[in-house]
């Protein structure tokens, strides 16, 4: 009973910070609409061009057909890896406002602030993300098992990026001197991700650098789903992706937690 009752209580709070961030979010409509308007403008000049590019000749893997899904399917990562703004911009705000330290410190377990934060933005994403996989299902369908496989790929992104946003967030209310230099390296690394562009439109100096970084291999497995359209082929030819995928999944955030720990009880909240 006192499991249960145990189990009861954290999913009451989980429940009560997620009410709290959805109504906080959306109390003005314009700024939500706009977040997620501003990537979909990202990507209409790519396709023009590269879509045009393909008219004369086709790279790699894709083409002027399939080009379309390459482009919805950076849009769809692109939202889901934002989570690790999430935590930052809610810890930075809760800072201003002068109740950080309130939550903290409140008989409220921190896990189940950081689970309720997760939640609340796979809601608000939920609506354009369905809209983008529904398109890029019309332009290029898929079997029913590769669909399921997509969402806990997609899934397994966003624990990866929770992970990443846990470490931003302690930098930003404990060391935010260090947080910008910690936010270039991920831009660089987004930069030889191929995450805008294909892999073989990089020079092969580009290319070798793409190959070192992670994250190439966590968003090229997504399309490797999708041009396959066999889960279990896509999982037995690239293994290195399967493996830092869900190894990311699972250990990014659990280091992300503990270094979050370990900056803010040792530092604290500074700038008040």
């Amino acid at each position: 009973m006192k499991i249960i009752n145990k189990i009861k209580d954290e999913l009451y709070q989980i429940r009560a910070v997620i009410e709290k961030e959805l109504k906080l979010s959306t109390r003005y409509k314009l700024p939500v609409i706009m977040r997620f308007i501003g990537p979909i403008l990202n990507l209409v000049l790519p396709l023009i061009i590269l879509g045009q590019i393909f008219t004369f000749s086709d790279t790699g893997d894709w083409d002027s057909q399939n080009f379309t899904v390459f482009v919805m399917i950076t849009y769809q990562i692109s939202i889901m890896a934002k989570i690790r703004n999430v935590y930052p911009g809610r810890f930075s705000s809760e800072k201003v406002w002068k109740t950080l330290h309130a939550i903290m410190i409140a008989p409220f377990n921190r896990r189940n602030l950081l689970f309720g934060l997760f939640f609340s933005y796979m809601i608000m994403i939920a609506i354009p993300f369905t809209i983008f996989f529904v398109i890029s299902l019309l332009i290029s369908p898929l079997s029913f098992i590769s669909i399921l496989f997509l969402f806990l790929f997609y899934f397994f992104i966003a624990l990866i990026f929770s992970g990443v946003g846990l470490i931003l967030g302690a930098l930003a209310i404990s060391k935010p001197s260090i947080s910008p230099i910690v936010t270039l390296g991920l831009t660089i690394l987004y930069m030889f991700s191929c995450l805008n562009y294909p892999f073989d439109f990089f020079p092969p100096r580009f290319q070798s650098l793409a190959v070192l970084n992670p994250l190439y291999y966590i968003f090229d497995f997504i399309r490797k789903i999708w041009l396959d359209n066999n889960i279990f082929l896509s999982i037995v030819t690239n293994p290195l992706h399967v493996l830092l995928i869900i190894g990311g999944a699972i250990f990014v955030p659990l280091i992300g937690l503990w270094i979050f720990n370990i900056i803010y009880n040792k530092y604290g909240v500074v700038g008040y």
